[in-house]
Formats: C-alpha cells, sequence, structure tokens
C-alpha cells in the first residue's frame, strides 16, 4: 500500500515538471509586439497606393525603421507623383533632418523631408533609369509626432517623351506658357498640363484699370537653392530672385504705369510651387512693392537635402536681411 502510493505521488510531481518545463519554452520564442512596432515595410505595385508611418494616424513608436518600395505597375510608367495628406515628423534645430526623416529616392538622388509640410503639397520622382523600383526610408529617433500619409501615384505614358539619341538627354523640354487674366488665378509648376519642361512663363493682365497691385500667397514654393539664386529661380518683374523654401509667405508686386501686363518666369526643371495671385485695387504704395511678409515652415529640407537657408532673395539693388524661422522677411 505504500510503495502504491509513493508511485502515484511520485508520478504526479514527474507529470507536473514536464507540464511547467513545456509551459515555459513555448512562452518564450516569438517576436515581442514592440519589434513588429519598430520595423515595418511597405510595398506599392499598384497605379495607386498608400504609404504611411508605423502607428499611423497615431504617434509613430521611438527608433523606428521603415523601408518603402514602390515597384514599376507598367512599363510605361517612368514618374511618380507624391501628394502629402499628413506630414509632422520632428524637425530638431540646426540638424538638418539627421535625426527623424523620410528619405526620399528621386533617380537616382535621395534626399530627406523632415518637419511640417501642408497638406497636398506635390512632388514629382523619376524611376532610376536601370530599375523598376524607388526606394524610401523612414527613420525616427527618441522623438514621437503623428508621422505621415503620403498618397502614391505612378504616372501612366510618362515615358513617351523619353528620346536615346545621347546618354545626357533623358527627356524632350516642352514650351510651358500660362496667362492669368482675371481678378484671382494660379501660378503653378509644375502643373501636369505638358510634358517635361525646364521652366515656365507667366503673364498677368491686368484685370480692370484700377487694379494697380499683385498680391501673390505662396501656398507652396520649393526650388533648389544656389548662390545668389543664380540657377533654379523664379523671376519677378522687378528684376528679383527667389528660391529655396517660402510656402506661407505673401508678397506684394506693383503693375506698372506703363503696360498692363506683369511677366513671371520659372527657370529649372526641379522647381515645385503653387502660387495664388490676386490683383487688387489702389492705392498703390510704392513701398510695399518689395515687401515680403510671413513665416517659413519648418521642413527647410524639401525637397532638396543641401538647403541649409530658409529662403534666398537676390534683387539688382538692395539689401537683404537674414531669415529667422517665425519673423517677417523684408528686403529694404
Amino acid at each position: 500500500m505504500k510503495s502504491l502510493l509513493l508511485c502515484g505521488i511520485f508520478g504526479f510531481v514527474l507529470l507536473g515538471t514536464v507540464l511547467t518545463l513545456g509551459y515555459n519554452t513555448q512562452s518564450t520564442t516569438g517576436p515581442t509586439t514592440e519589434t513588429h512596432s519598430k520595423v515595418c515595410k511597405q510595398t506599392v505595385s499598384e497605379q495607386y497606393g498608400l504609404i504611411h508611418s508605423p502607428n499611423f494616424p497615431d504617434k509613430y513608436p521611438r527608433y523606428s525603421r521603415c523601408q518603402y518600395l514602390v515597384e514599376k505597375y507598367s512599363p510605361d510608367a517612368c514618374d511618380v507623383k507624391l501628394t502629402i495628406h499628413t506630414f509632422e515628423v520632428t524637425r530638431m534645430a540646426f540638424t538638418n533632418c539627421s535625426e527623424d526623416f523620410l528619405e526620399i529616392q528621386d533617380g537616382t538622388k535621395k534626399f530627406r523631408i523632415c518637419g511640417d509640410l501642408p497638406r497636398g503639397t506635390k512632388k514629382f520622382l523619376s524611376f532610376p533609369p536601370d530599375s523598376d523600383k524607388l526606394e524610401f526610408n523612414f527613420r525616427s529617433t527618441f522623438h514621437q509626432k503623428n508621422g505621415f500619409e503620403i498618397q502614391v501615384k505612378q504616372l501612366p505614358f510618362s515615358c513617351r517623351k523619353r528620346v536615346t539619341t545621347t546618354p545626357a538627354t533623358t527627356r524632350t523640354n516642352v514650351p510651358c506658357t500660362r496667362t492669368v487674366t482675371g481678378r484671382q488665378g494660379f501660378l503653378r509648376f509644375p502643373d501636369g498640363e505638358d510634358g517635361a519642361s525646364d521652366g515656365c512663363t507667366y503673364t498677368i493682365r491686368r484685370s480692370e484699370p484700377r487694379a494697380c497691385l499683385l498680391q501673390m500667397d505662396f501656398t507652396t514654393f520649393e526650388v533648389p537653392q544656389s548662390s545668389e539664386c543664380n540657377q533654379d529661380h523664379l523671376l519677378l518683374p522687378d528684376g528679383q530672385k527667389l528660391c529655396g523654401v517660402l510656402g506661407g509667405n505673401r508678397k506684394y508686386i506693383q503693375f506698372p504705369s506703363s503696360t498692363d501686363e506683369l511677366v513671371i518666369t520659372s527657370a529649372g526643371p526641379n522647381n515645385s510651387f503653387n502660387i495664388q495671385v490676386t490683383q487688387l485695387p489702389g492705392p498703390c504704395d510704392l513701398s510695399t512693392a518689395s515687401n515680403f511678409t510671413g513665416t517659413v515652415p519648418s521642413s527647410e529640407r524639401f525637397p532638396d537635402r543641401k538647403h541649409k537657408m530658409n529662403v534666398s532673395l537676390t534683387k539688382k539693388s538692395g539689401k537683404v536681411l537674414p531669415v529667422k524661422s517665425g519673423n517677417i522677411n523684408h528686403i529694404r
């Protein structure tokens, strides 16, 4: 009887030990939820798609690493349009997007975006000539913000204007001219109406005899920066050249007394802007014709990662004051 009782107790203890060991082994396998939230990969292989930061619309995790691939959905789709729905990525002062950023590929080049970008901001990209993929990468450090959601649209028939006569020539240029005759209008580049172009000429015609000032509201303005804006720029009627990042600013230009037209010229294939123009009646104060007011957005590196200044303004004569974020940019 004692032997039977001891065997029963020993068997129960042994069975309990086996069950306990089996449970512990299962509980230590598999990645954690935190690992899933930090590492992510998204692929867009159709004409339309969305890419977003991890946990969107909630804040993205610290130390995130995400890769986004855009795979060409059709052989005749060589260009891609990105449209910002939301973009809030931490930008620390003087870091130049070296901490949290979204790295974008355009052809064989790459640039970084950080800070806050307005909804509706658009950027046109091209697939590399020897690849059917574009790669974007998101990185975060110990910061957290709401992140981003971006619509991706592959543009069909965007390869038809490419030529192969010389290796240095990738596409033919199409002349671009636009005319604004109403009280209000828009200056956009690129606007999708023409093919590839190195620039565009905008003619604003006086809508009524009383109109003497042109108000320019810069919804978005991203032009690669250069010394004295001598390369890519927006040329105003008074000879002033604009480049850099100017979204959120307002400028006034006076109609000359000798003509009913103003001509504004965009020079550079990589320019990107959306400007609303409004013709205003008098009084026409000459002192306001060169004023530039407003705030500069916090993302200084979009679209060119080499930009260090928010804006460059050059004029044939006059003094350029330094730009400080949140202050008034004024040219005397």
